[in-house]
């Protein structure tokens, strides 16, 4: 199974079932692998705001100089320092968990030239904004359900689930440590990994994550998040005696109010929320906004750090160490395939206490990166596990051309459609780096701004430091309305957690980590 680096597009597959249980091999055996009874129907991507994608003035302004100025302006979002006060109060776990709802919703497919990579594809010189029909052809969602833990549950290849323990006891399989050294104290059992495939000389199918999103073990820490919730069905299972649908169905409810409730006003402006509420634009039938997926919700880039205190025996991570085959390989540079641990060293598990705990030192807990028009080393440059492809892996510069093929409008006419005030040149140029300022205007994009970007100026700009404006109303219709128009939904039905928290009728990530076992002092 191939092995899905970050900032990649996701290749098409053809497998059948029987090709991919051919290629487990001996584990299917060890491990019970489900098949989907159901017909997949994909949501399918659609511009929130049709009208104004049509109108090509309401679009950055295509020259021949359309392409080189946002490969300028994506490097010009390089964060040259890594100040404190850059540092937000946000505990750096949300910028994980805002990645994972990402995957949680949005698992894009786009159909490539024959040959062509993820990354040529959008380097390519020729690259114009693609018209509906096109859109309509080549790309396409292959999340099974949206927002419905589809990344946890969902098909993991063809029609085959994620594997689980057996077809009786109904709880999630979870993959062993290595044996290493300098294991964190308190972390006690060795199930604190994913199932892993087999070794192999291929970088691209190395001891690939046997998961429903395999973008999900593309870092460490997003991994261990994925092994808290497989922890936590499978505690809902030995705490309340339920079955593999209930259990799936509890931890769906409490996904839903933490979203509600602890994520969604941690990141977008009590404003945004209060006009959703007040009267919303968005029905979740109607497929995935383009403006959210390649638009308002690629905010979560600016808030990663350079390095992490990972935990008590690993205490200065650089990122670049945290992709989860380097930690595999033991390199010091890209991973080496076929070497190293056959799955996660015991000294990498990690202590959540350190991304969201009170009870350790200050100097002890990561916070995440305030929102803003930048990102660090060595996201910025992406990590591929193709190093054969060729192309600009610079991730700004992908979310910027990528934005400009699906033809999406400026952050400033999408303001003026939900009347909003649009940002001022003052407050841009209070916001933005000199270098980042003066590309813009040399672009003539000053008052036509990329949706991705500009929505990282108004998060800058905004007093609480939060998506505000056309950003934050873009991710709360969506979030919202995706929980809204569910047939079951938690809005309106007066329901309430029961799962064990620190406060009663409340389910916050640190009530999950803590169902999982991984939460210990927090």
């Amino acid at each position: 199974m191939r092995r899905i680096s970050h900032g990649a597009i996701v290749p098409p597959s053809d497998e059948t079932n029987d090709d991919v249980f051919k290629e487990l091999g001996e584990l299917t055996k060890k491990y019970f692998f489900d098949t989907a009874k159901t017909e997949v129907k994909h949501p399918r991507f659609f511009h929130m705001f049709e009208d104004l994608a049509k109108n090509g003035d309401c679009l950055i302004p295509q020259t021949e100089e359309t392409l080189d100025n946002l490969s300028k302006l994506g490097a010009a979002m390089r964060d040259e320092k890594f100040e404190v006060s850059g540092n937000s109060d946000l505990p750096a776990a949300y910028t994980y968990l805002a990645q994972f709802v990402n995957h949680d919703i949005n698992f894009t497919d786009v159909r490539k030239e024959e040959g062509e990579s993820d990354f040529e594809l959008l380097a390519n010189n020729q690259l114009k904004p693609w018209p509906d029909d096109v859109i309509a052809k080549r790309v396409s969602n292959k999340r099974a359900g949206m927002l419905e833990l589809d990344c946890l549950y969902g098909r993991m290849q063809a029609d085959v689930l994620p594997p689980r323990q057996d077809p009786h006891s109904g709880k999630m399989a979870l993959g062993t440590v290595s044996r290493s050294e300098n294991r964190p104290n308190g972390k006690k059992g060795d199930d604190h990994d994913l199932v892993r495939g087999p070794m192999s000389p291929s970088l691209k199918n190395d001891r690939t994550a046997l998961i429903g999103d395999r973008r999900n073990d593309s870092n460490l820490i997003l991994s261990q998040l994925h092994v808290a919730f497989l922890r936590a069905h499978n505690a809902i299972i030995d705490v309340e005696k339920r079955s593999y649908e209930e259990a799936k169905q509890v931890l769906q409810k409490h996904y839903h109010w933490m979203i509600l409730n602890e994520f969604l006003p941690a990141i977008v402006s009590q404003d945004s929320i209060a006009a959703v509420e007040k009267g919303a634009r968005y029905k979740a039938d109607q497929g995935l906004p383009l403006e959210f997926s390649v638009g308002a919700f690629r905010f979560g880039h600016s808030m990663v750090r350079r390095g992490y205190y990972y935990n008590e025996k690993r205490r200065r991570v650089d990122l670049g160490r945290l992709f989860t085959l380097t930690a595999l390989s033991r390199s010091i540079a890209l991973p080496k395939p076929n070497e190293g641990f056959p799955t996660l060293p015991e000294s990498h598990i990690i202590q959540w206490e350190h991304f969201l705990g009170e009870k350790v030192p200050l100097m002890h807990r990561n916070k995440a990166r305030k929102l803003r028009t930048q990102m660090v080393e060595p996201l910025f440059e992406l990590f591929n596990d193709d190093v054969d492809d060729k192309g600009d892996k610079r991730l700004a510069v992908q979310d910027l051309k990528r934005s400009f093929m699906m033809r999406i409008p400026t952050g400033q006419v999408i303001a003026k459609e939900l009347d909003v005030a649009p940002l001022t040149d003052a407050q841009l140029e209070s916001v933005l780096t000199p270098c980042q300022f003066k590309t813009l205007k040399n672009a003539d994009m000053l008052h036509c701004t990329p949706l991705s970007f500009y929505v990282l100026a108004e998060a800058a700009a905004d007093k609480d430091g939060k998506l505000a404006g056309v950003g934050g109303r873009i991710v709360a219709e969506v979030l919202i309305g995706l929980i809204r128009d569910r047939p079951d939904s938690i809005i309106g039905s007066g329901w309430t957690p029961h799962l064990p928290s620190a406060k009663p009728d409340t389910f916050f990530l640190s009530d999950l980590l803590r169902l999982a076992g991984v939460f210990e002092n927090g």
